[in-house]
């Protein structure tokens, strides 16, 4: 209902709590129009379920919430 909403989701390679790629295939089941499927996010970061306790994935992480709080996602 909400057009504007905007979803970011962080995958860690090696998150045994979540299967990986869930989250690629429920946003492709969504059936969203193709002007909505843009306001889905996912990247991938070489962590667990807390990618930001890995120093790298850390960064990273920073660094895609800044762009995508500044909506150049």
């Amino acid at each position: 209902q909400n057009r504007s909403l905007r979803v970011f989701a962080a995958m860690g390679y090696y998150d045994f709590s979540t299967p990986y790629f869930q989250q690629e295939y429920d946003f492709s089941h969504l059936h969203l129009p193709a002007d909505l499927r843009n306001n889905l996010t996912i990247e991938h970061y070489n962590a667990g379920h807390m990618p930001y306790i890995d120093e790298s994935s850390l960064a990273k992480l920073k660094s895609d919430l800044a762009r995508w709080y500044r909506g150049s996602l």
